[in-house]
């Protein structure tokens, strides 16, 4: 199997603490938080980018609907490739932005593409894309959506999911 060691504000590798700084933070608040994290998430990405399975690094979940800071973010990316540049970094993004958005924060990563969730807590049509598509295909549409952004020598990794959020609170889920 293949493993993605995430750098994103929820954790390291499924640890605690965060890489990218907290949304709101201003550009100089937040890379002076990047430099002060960097420390303790270095020993982990020494050891990770070793490992036989390392895919990627995922260093954003829904950076650009979460608010994070742009210059963080870049920041962020600059110093993972230059710790381990034989390992891709990606970021993962919210449907419901623009392609000229995309842009500006795909331009920081090898990778690209979006978490879409086709059917939103057993609601259809759906609402968490903002395209005009309300069918299951609209995963195409917005994987073509992070394409364009993208340009024609990155990839797109798309994240399927097909829950609801209100379903964590259920008994017995698993």
């Amino acid at each position: 199997g293949l493993m993605v060691v995430g750098v994103t504000r929820f954790g390291f590798a499924f640890g605690s603490g965060t890489l990218v700084a907290p949304p709101g933070a201003t550009k100089e608040q937040a890379l002076r938080y990047v430099e002060e994290q960097k420390k303790s998430f270095l020993p982990l990405l020494e050891a990770m980018k070793r490992h036989s399975a390392l895919l990627a690094y995922d260093i954003g979940d829904e950076n650009i609907w979460a608010g994070d800071n742009l210059a963080a973010f870049a920041a962020v990316a600059h110093w993972v490739r230059e710790t381990d540049p034989h390992h891709p970094v990606w970021a993962n993004q919210a449907p419901q932005q623009s392609i000229a958005l995309f842009k500006r924060w795909y331009r920081f990563v090898d990778i690209g593409g979006a978490d879409i969730y086709p059917w939103w807590n057993g609601q259809r049509p759906d609402s968490h894309s903002d395209l005009p598509n309300k069918t299951i295909a609209v995963v195409g549409d917005e994987c073509r959506k992070n394409m364009e952004a993208l340009g024609p020598r990155k990839p797109v990794f798309m994240t399927l999911q097909s829950f609801g959020w209100s379903d964590g609170q259920k008994e017995n889920v698993y």
